[in-house]
């Protein structure tokens, strides 16, 4: 069960697109909105192009927002300690089903927003499996300073 002071955000991946869809799988999913000092449950939910879950089982895991995936300015890191099966009843890695807690209240992300109410931020969700790095699925999103 997620902690009551989390925001819960259910996220369906294509994997084979490295993109956010609709639950059906039939439309993505562009731009979710996230708000500095939030404090999030991301549930994800991958699958392959036929609509099959990826088994995750073996894997670790880390989700990122950056400023610019040319730079890669980091703005949230969420390693694989912050992934808790204990979060989600329906976690189930060799399912594809995850999730991980992301802590919005970073004074990277403050600074980032200083002059500006909402600013664009990019997304990243990645396992490494036997040894090997994969994407899983990057999107855009925007960040607003929720306390300006």
């Amino acid at each position: 069960m997620a902690h009551q002071e989390y925001h819960v955000k259910d996220l369906r991946v294509n994997a084979s697109k490295t993109k956010l869809t609709t639950s059906s799988g039939t439309s993505l999913i562009t731009n979710p909105k996230f708000f500095y000092k939030d404090q999030m449950l991301l549930r994800f939910t991958v699958v392959d192009s036929l609509g099959n879950a990826v088994n995750l089982n073996t894997g670790t895991y880390q989700f990122r927002i950056v400023s610019s995936y040319a730079t890669q300015n980091l703005l949230a890191d969420s390693v694989n300690s912050q992934f808790v099966s204990g979060d989600w009843s329906g976690w189930s890695a060799s399912g594809g089903k995850i999730c991980c807690r992301v802590d919005l209240d970073e004074a990277a992300i403050l600074a980032y927003l200083t002059n500006t109410q909402s600013d664009k931020a990019y997304c990243g969700l990645w396992a490494t499996i036997g040894g090997i790095e994969y994407l899983l699925c990057q999107f855009d999103c925007t960040l607003y300073n929720s306390i300006s």
